[in-house]
């Protein structure tokens, strides 16, 4: 039996190795038959080099007795590619046992012919790639340019589908560009916490999971964590380049930059809007204001244009200041060992636009520093008769109430500083008498600012 093994060693190899043909046919990703078509090579290039070439350079002698080994190493690899153990392998190529140097030679050689294998096959799966993307990026200018001329009768989208052609083309291009890249480059990372920042991945459990394919909802991408960190890592690159993958890398590119370019049109919008609360402008004048960004070259979107949307969007605007109002006088004083800051109010009447009404302020202590807030605007009225100051009370205890609790009110309000009318009608006494608070609170202050205007204008 030895003997026969010994004279065709080369015969049993032969039949194990896979022709080149073969190994390119299974390196290839399936594809529909359009993409395939245009994904055939005409020629094969210099990095598309067969196998059998890049395998010249195998040592055809042993480095240390000098035996011929010559074709030894592809007859091992296809041995071991058809399920024989690297005992009996070697022993089938006729190497004795006792020649150590030879085996170890043979088993070197066949390795680096297995890496020259793999590496083949990967580039030709990245050619399939480079060719795939051109096509995804042709086919979707393609639709998109039909569309563009669809829509021909609408003059007011014509720019709008224009750069939607030209951003889509871009983020195609680069989505494909940057897969490529990856395939290409070497895997620099030595840790799996490094590999998932560098194939832009998340660690979960006991898995490595693909973000992209994840949002897109494609099956694979999911790698388990308990194998050797060289197979992972092989896995991984292996998944760059297949076909899902890029498609579902390059729909989240687009996705995830019209989220973005969405999520900032919303917020031009939002503050056309703001700068009309602060202005005190008519609703009406918000559509002009959008028009103005519109032509400087600002993104504004497609919705939120009317002047009902800033009437729509004050109550949002009013829970966000509210809240954080709330949360500020809510804040611990690290100088009070811990406790809340002490709270004073104010009161004064207010005309803007025509219209007079009663504004509340508050000041409190922080930091060593004076903070001020307004905190309401109404109509002060009295439901026992003019002249009253009790409807005066009852407006400025609600206004307050919006910001803390009564109770907790009772025990921060220290004071209140206001004009003459509202200390003659005594409206701080009615506010404690509403809180049942005791004396310390709320006390009435009559602003010397009133005081020197009063004596002033000698009134």
């Amino acid at each position: 039996m030895s003997s026969f093994f010994g004279r065709a060693p080369l015969a049993i190899a032969a039949a194990a190795v896979p022709p080149a043909a073969a190994v390119a046919a299974a390196a290839a990703p399936p594809a529909d038959a359009a993409v395939d078509a245009a994904a055939e090579p005409e020629a094969v290039g210099p990095e598309e080099a067969p196998p059998a070439e890049e395998a010249a350079g195998l040592r055809s002698l042993c480095s240390t007795c000098s035996v011929s080994i010559h074709g030894t190493p592809e007859a091992l690899h296809g041995l071991l590619g058809a399920g024989y153990p690297m005992s009996e392998a070697l022993d089938a190529l006729g190497l004795p046992r006792h020649a150590y140097c030879c085996r170890a030679q043979v088993v070197v050689e066949a390795n680096k012919y297995s890496s020259r294998l793999e590496t083949a096959e990967l580039r030709r799966e990245v050619a399939v790639l480079k060719r795939k993307a051109a096509l995804l990026v042709t086919e979707r200018v393609t639709k998109l340019d039909q569309l563009l001329l669809r829509s021909e009768e609408s003059a007011g989208r014509e720019a709008e589908l224009l750069s939607l052609v030209r951003r889509s083309t871009k983020l195609l291009a680069a989505s494909a560009a940057a897969g490529t890249a990856a395939v290409e480059k070497e895997l620099r990372a030595r840790s799996v916490d490094e590999l998932a920042a560098e194939c832009g991945m998340r660690i979960q459990a006991s898995h490595l999971v693909c973000g992209a394919c994840e949002s897109q909802s494609t099956l694979g991408g999911v790698f388990t964590l308990n194998q050797r960190f060289s197979n992972l890592k092989t896995a991984v690159r292996i998944h760059l380049v297949s076909d899902g993958h890029v498609r579902a890398a390059i729909r989240y590119r687009v996705r995830r930059s019209e989220a973005k370019r969405r999520h900032s049109a919303a917020l031009n919008c939002a503050r056309a809007a703001v700068v009309g609360y602060l202005e005190a402008a008519s609703f009406l004048s918000y559509p002009r204001r959008l028009l103005l960004l519109s032509l400087s070259g600002v993104d504004i979107g497609d919705i939120n244009h009317s002047e009902q949307f800033p009437a729509r969007f004050m109550s949002s605007v009013y829970a966000v200041m509210l809240q954080r109002i709330k949360d500020r006088l809510a804040r611990p004083v690290l100088a009070l060992g811990g406790a809340l800051s002490s709270f004073a109010a104010s009161e004064d009447n207010a005309t803007q636009l025509n219209r007079t009404t009663t504004m509340a302020g508050g000041i409190i202590i922080e930091d060593g520093v004076k903070v001020a807030f307004m905190l309401g605007s109404y109509v002060a009225y009295s439901s026992e008769g003019a002249g009253e100051g009790r409807g005066v009370a009852e407006k400025l205890i609600e206004c307050l109430s919006e910001f803390m609790p009564r109770e907790e009110l009772a025990e921060r309000w220290v004071s209140l500083a206001a004009d003459g009318a509202v200390i003659l009608k005594h409206v701080s006494a009615l506010a404690r008498e509403q809180l049942r608070a005791d004396e310390s609170c709320g006390i009435g202050l009559w602003c010397p600012a009133h005081k020197l205007q009063l004596a002033a204008g000698d009134w």
